[in-house]
């Protein structure tokens, strides 16, 4: 359980991330119409789920700020650490190239994790993208997301994304 792997201090860490999070991406929406916020917490309760430790849900929280709100790097690692924001660094979309740096993520599972759970939620909220979109994401999703997945014995997650593909090849 939750409550009994983190300390009242580290739920007060995550509330603050989350008001930190609400706060840098008000008013945006996802495609869907939703608030941004919903799908930072939604990969953070996936990792929550998965027993994964506070930083990578606190990064999980905090991971779209850095290129989708003026929150900086310095700021993160101030208020977070220098762990919260390694990962909310790697996993920037202009970093989180997967095929350009299989060999990092190799060596390096607890990013790939928070991506993999981001990836999870970001297919299961496919719809609302144009058909040609959900199709690249799909494809993109088995040939590079469940391999890696896999080799790491997620065999939960594979299972997951496969579903998610199959609805849209």
């Amino acid at each position: 359980m939750a409550k009994d792997r983190f300390s009242l201090e580290d739920f007060l860490l995550i509330e603050k991330a989350v008001e930190i999070a609400e706060k840098m991406h008000q008013g945006q929406l996802r495609r869907s119409g939703e608030p941004y916020l919903v799908h930072p917490v939604a990969v953070a309760e996936t990792l929550l789920n998965w027993g994964e430790k506070k930083e990578m849900i606190l990064a999980a929280i905090l991971h779209d700020t850095l290129e989708d709100t003026s929150l900086t790097l310095p700021e993160i690692e101030r208020v977070f650490g220098s762990e919260v924001s390694f990962f909310v660094f790697v996993l920037t979309k202009e970093l989180f190239d997967i095929q350009k740096n299989i060999s990092f993520f190799k060596e390096n599972p607890e990013g790939l994790r928070i991506k993999l759970a981001d990836r999870i939620h970001n297919m299961m909220t496919l719809d609302s993208m144009p058909e040609e979109k959900q199709i690249q994401k799909a494809r993109e999703t088995l040939s590079l997301y469940i391999p890696l997945a896999r080799h790491f014995q997620m065999f939960d997650v594979v299972e997951t994304l496969q579903k998610l593909c199959k609805k849209y090849i």
